[in-house]
């Protein structure tokens, strides 16, 4: 995936039907002249997955995920964001209000603004691929488990990372895109307004997928 295969030089509208996102959130034209080219996708071995916009699968369809994100998010970050993609664990991309790029962290709900627009985020992400994909990952996976990267879903781990839990494949499991999504963000809420180094008892609540 070349920067010029990314980068059209020509801007859309992003449009579900009579659907129009009015928000400065998409108004990025090199983030609407990708979707009007690619319309999202999976990239690296399935490791980068830029939301799309779909009727039928509800992991893939923009509009349905940045609800759900909004939902589980909005009440402790406190800001509207568009989330257009995540990494192998969830983990999201997004653009801020003002146009700027961020990376959102659903473990801790922590966002690090990463990019001043669209093009300068994929000028930062091909600089180090594995850190924003979590690419490397994927060799340990068997054939089956890398496919279902493609159907919806992301690497969670048993042992929260932000309780120690490590990036090894003895702790990761495969789980759908959006109960990876409730998951982690249960987390984040108990760990909202926390000051670094207190003790905390998190209750680790997940349901059968």
């Amino acid at each position: 995936m070349s920067e010029l295969e990314l980068l059209k030089n020509r801007s859309a509208e992003l449009i579900r039907g009579d659907e129009t996102v009015e928000t400065n959130t998409f108004k990025d034209i090199h983030y609407q002249a990708y979707m009007t080219e690619y319309d999202g996708g999976y990239y690296f071995d399935h490791s980068l997955h830029l939301f799309g916009i779909s009727t039928k699968d509800s992991f893939n369809d923009i509009y349905k995920i940045n609800e759900l994100i909004s939902k589980e998010y909005k009440p402790i970050i406190n800001e509207d964001l568009g989330c257009f993609g995540q990494d192998i664990f969830g983990n999201l991309f997004a653009f801020r209000n003002s146009g700027k790029v961020v990376f959102l962290n659903i473990e801790t709900a922590e966002i690090e603004e990463i990019a001043s627009d669209f093009k300068d985020w994929l000028e930062v992400f091909l600089c180090d691929v594995n850190y924003f994909t979590g690419v490397e990952l994927i060799k340990d996976l068997n054939e089956v488990e890398a496919e279902e990267l493609a159907r919806g879903y992301r690497l969670c781990p048993k042992v929260p990372f932000v309780m120690g839990g490590s990036y090894q494949k003895e702790n990761l499991y495969l789980k759908f895109s959006d109960k990876n999504i409730n998951y982690n963000a249960s987390i984040a809420r108990q760990l909202v307004g926390l000051k670094d180094g207190q003790k905390v008892e998190l209750k680790i609540i997940d349901k059968d997928d």
